[in-house]
C-alpha cells in the first residue's frame, strides 16, 4: 500500500498503484465532476449541414468566378432562394401574433434547435449575394 495525500483536501488515502503523478482522493474527484456538469453534446447533423452549406457556397462561387455568364445567374438565384427561405422560416418561428417580432427580430421565444437552420440559410444566402456582387464589380 502506498500512502497518497490529496492536494485539495490534504487528507491521506491509500492505493496499490503508484502512477507517479498527483491524484485526488475519490471524494474530491467526484465532487469536481459533479460541479463540472454533464458534457455538452455535439450536434452532428448541424455540423454536417454547416459543412455542406460552406462547400456548396464555395463551389458555386468558384464556378461563377470561372464561368460568370452561366453560373453567375445560378449563384444569384441560389442566393435569393436561400435568403427568402431563411427569412420566411425565421419569421414563422417568431410569429406570436404581435408586431414586436417584425420590428425586433430577436425578441420572443424561438426554438433555436430549429431556428439555427434558418439563420444558416440566411448567412449562406448573404455570402452568395456578396460574392455575386463582388464578381459583378470585377467584370465592369
Amino acid at each position: 500500500m502506498i500512502e497518497i495525500q490529496c492536494p485539495r483536501c490534504k487528507q491521506y488515502w491509500y492505493s496499490d498503484v503508484d502512477e507517479g503523478r498527483v491524484r485526488l482522493c475519490d471524494r474530491c474527484r467526484d465532487d469536481l465532476r459533479r460541479k463540472r456538469g454533464p458534457r455538452p453534446e455535439i450536434d452532428l447533423p448541424f455540423l454536417i449541414g454547416v459543412g455542406l452549406a460552406v462547400a456548396l457556397d464555395l463551389l458555386l462561387i468558384a464556378l461563377a468566378a470561372l464561368v460568370p455568364a452561366v453560373f453567375g445567374k445560378v449563384l444569384l438565384g441560389f442566393a435569393i432562394l436561400l435568403l427568402i427561405a431563411g427569412w420566411a422560416i425565421f419569421r414563422v418561428l417568431q410569429w406570436e401574433g404581435g408586431l414586436e417580432g417584425w420590428l425586433f427580430p430577436f425578441a420572443g421565444n424561438i426554438d433555436w434547435r430549429v431556428g439555427r437552420w434558418a439563420i444558416l440559410s440566411l448567412v449562406s444566402g448573404f455570402v452568395c449575394l456578396l460574392a455575386f456582387g463582388s464578381l459583378l464589380g470585377l467584370r465592369h
